[in-house]
């Protein structure tokens, strides 16, 4: 639920209540459309008003109607900012609180921070509350190792969800062309609208294939329909990258800070050389 009013959260709530198995609060979404009328992530920088909206919430429909009211922040500046506002959150009456590591400012690519998630799964648990991860999470090979590493209850899925839903099989992933035929047909089963259903196509095909510009390019069901009944060989060749592990990510991280360093002693060496008179300012 997106909401920066417990009034007006507590009425929306009651209207779903009846069709829903648990309410979850946003306070992580650091997209415009959500910060700039106060809810998301906005919320983290009005930690009493995001306080009041789950205790509203909690009284007013969680417990009379008997559903788990949960909510979903992002870390703070600091590890001790993150930690007194876990600290409060967990007092609410709340069941779940999941944390995305990332602050607001940092983007899906860069890595998730860790380095707090213990202390902040020990806080929920400390108050019955159950605690979940959420970034940089690939699949359910993950699961078993932040459990263990981290103590949390689960993790919760996005960018991996999107470009394959199988990644919640224990088995292992699908591979993305049978992904999404099966996808395919019951957007048709359910009369899903074009648009959406291209845009999460989108996702799960590799932008570079044949296939990923011919459902871009379709404007119906029945053209998307004819451009996966004519899957090619290059498409199905294809390599499908969303994004990258924590560790391929700091890896490239420390290539490119190496390689800067290199560079700036070619250029301190090259000016060193040079005779102060010919010398030439290095951009």
């Amino acid at each position: 639920m997106g909401t920066a009013d417990p009034n007006l959260a507590v009425q929306a709530a009651k209207m779903v209540v009846n069709d829903v198995s648990a309410i979850d609060v946003n306070s992580g979404c650091p997209k415009h459309f959500s910060i700039h009328s106060g809810m998301g992530a906005a919320l983290l920088k009005t930690p009493d008003k995001l306080v009041s909206i789950l205790t509203s919430l909690v009284d007013q429909v969680g417990d009379p109607f008997n559903i788990p009211i949960s909510v979903k922040i992002r870390l703070l500046e600091t590890e001790e900012k993150t930690l007194s506002l876990v600290e409060r959150l967990v007092t609410t009456g709340i069941k779940c609180l999941t944390i995305h590591c990332r602050t607001t400012p940092m983007r899906p690519r860069e890595p998730s921070i860790r380095t707090s998630l213990k202390k902040i799964s020990d806080t929920c648990h400390k108050a019955g509350v159950m605690c979940l991860l959420n970034g940089d999470i690939e699949g359910f090979k993950d699961l078993d190792h932040v459990i263990e590493k981290y103590g949390v209850d689960g993790a919760m899925i996005a960018r991996a969800a999107e470009a394959n839903p199988s990644c919640f099989n224990s088995k292992g992933q699908i591979p993305w062309n049978e992904i999404i035929r099966e996808y395919f047909e019951y957007c048709k089963k359910f009369d899903n609208h074009v648009v959406n259903t291209k845009f999460c196509l989108a996702r799960m095909i590799p932008g570079k294939s044949q296939l990923y510009q011919k459902v871009a390019q379709s404007k119906t069901m029945e053209q998307i329909d004819d451009a996966l009944n004519n899957l090619t060989e290059d498409d199905m060749n294809k390599f499908i990258h969303i994004f990258k592990s924590p560790l391929t990510l700091l890896e490239e991280q420390v290539k490119q800070e190496e390689l800067r360093a290199k560079n700036q002693m070619l250029k301190r060496s090259a000016e060193d050389i040079i005779e102060p008179s010919k010398r030439v300012r290095f951009i």
